[in-house]
């Protein structure tokens, strides 16, 4: 009777060093699998950060190269008539606006008259990026609005993790008074749900991987091909490049 106890008993004994093992064994196991789940899901969403912030500055990067304006009987322009920036209902960066015209990508060119003249004229069509505030989120969407000669609209979403946009004039130092660049910063972030609440876009500036918070900057720089061209050549003849080529009789 006795040994049997003191079996049973030493059962109990091996059993509870078994589980204290197993648990000093575990957690660090249980760790070191949560770490490479952050890790993996840092990775991946990395690359499409840096996917979708190389397709967001390629397209404003070919949205401004194309910019114009409108022909209205001849071309008073300046570089700021390019591009329209309205922060008049926006809180913060949330309801702002970048407003341009642009020539289209299709080489066709359009009959038209504009005061008393015939003309041939490359379309164009008006782009709107507009900057909106998402629902349970401090970061912000970003969406591209395209119409074309009264067509419906065409809205497109390019980013739901915008922290930061700007498109700002840049003037060539040295050059002539008309000698303009855009400068393009963009950023993008990624707060994990489990700390959005904790974490504002302002506090995300730096990247905490410890956290999962993920920033990505760009940065690009472009011009417009038909400013240049008309302000370089004011009394040329347009050609393709600048919409404008008068008929012949």
């Amino acid at each position: 009777m006795t040994g049997n106890k003191c079996r049973r008993a030493m059962t109990l004994v091996e059993i509870a060093i078994a589980l204290a093992v197993t648990t000093i064994i575990a957690v660090p196991l249980l760790y070191l699998y949560q770490s490479g789940m952050r890790s993996s899901t840092s990775g991946v969403v990395s690359i499409d950060m840096l996917s979708e912030g190389r397709r967001i500055c390629a397209q404003m990067h070919d949205d401004l190269k194309n910019s114009c304006v409108p022909y209205r009987g001849g071309f008073a322009l300046r570089f700021s008539d390019l591009l329209e920036a309205d922060f008049s209902r926006a809180d913060g960066l949330a309801g702002a606006e970048y407003r341009l015209y642009r020539h289209t990508n299709a080489p066709e060119l359009l009959k038209k008259t504009e005061m008393g003249q015939r003309m041939l004229l490359r379309p164009i069509m008006h782009v709107r990026y507009r900057i909106e505030k998402m629902q349970n989120s401090d970061l912000l969407k970003l969406v591209r609005i395209e119409s074309l000669d009264g067509a419906p609209e065409r809205i497109k979403v390019l980013s739901e993790r915008v922290s930061q946009l700007a498109i700002s004039p840049v003037k060539i130092v040295g050059a002539d008074e008309q000698s303009y660049l855009w400068n393009i910063t963009l950023q993008l972030a990624y707060i994990p749900e489990r700390i959005q609440a904790e974490v504002s876009v302002a506090t995300s500036a730096t990247s905490d991987r410890s956290k999962g918070i993920l920033v990505s900057d760009f940065y690009d720089v472009v011009y417009s091909d038909f400013f240049k061209s008309v302000s370089q050549n004011p009394l040329a003849p347009r050609n393709w490049h600048t919409g404008l080529t008068f008929q012949r009789n």
